[in-house]
């Protein structure tokens, strides 16, 4: 009786997320330290993620400095995550910019490769239908 209240605890997952994967735990499935652990929550449901301002706090703080390192869980699938699933709120003003830029330039892409092969495909027919006309002698 004495020590079984350290032994369990009975909590909601996202409470457990918060106060033991979020501001305890030293490790996560990529590898060890705070920022591991941080980084496996940010793989759960977004309903279960700690506060928004722990979030965005936690990404302002360290962002730029996982770019120049690329630490085993900054790949493209988790950036791509969090940029995707976390609620604009979670995201600092510095990564909405930098997600907003990057959406704006793949549009701008996309755009401009499919104007590219509507200029192909009709280039192509224009080709084709000269092509397939018969040349018939008077």
């Amino acid at each position: 009786p004495k020590y079984r209240e350290s032994f369990y605890k009975n909590r909601p997952f996202k409470r457990y997320v918060d106060e033991w994967m979020w501001e305890k735990r030293g490790f996560g499935n990529k590898g060890e330290g705070q920022d591991f652990s941080r980084a496996d929550v940010l793989g759960y449901a977004v309903w279960a993620w700690p506060a928004n301002e722990k979030v965005a706090a936690w990404l302002a703080a360290n962002w730029e400095r996982w770019e120049r390192e690329a630490p085993a869980f900054f790949n493209e699938k988790w950036r791509k995550r969090v940029q995707s699933s976390a609620p604009r709120e979670a995201l600092p003003p510095a990564l909405k910019r930098k997600f907003n830029t990057a959406d704006a330039n793949k549009r701008k892409y996309r755009r401009a490769s499919a104007a590219a092969m509507v200029r192909r495909s009709s280039l192509v027919e224009h080709v084709s239908d000269r092509a397939s006309a018969k040349i018939v002698p008077k």
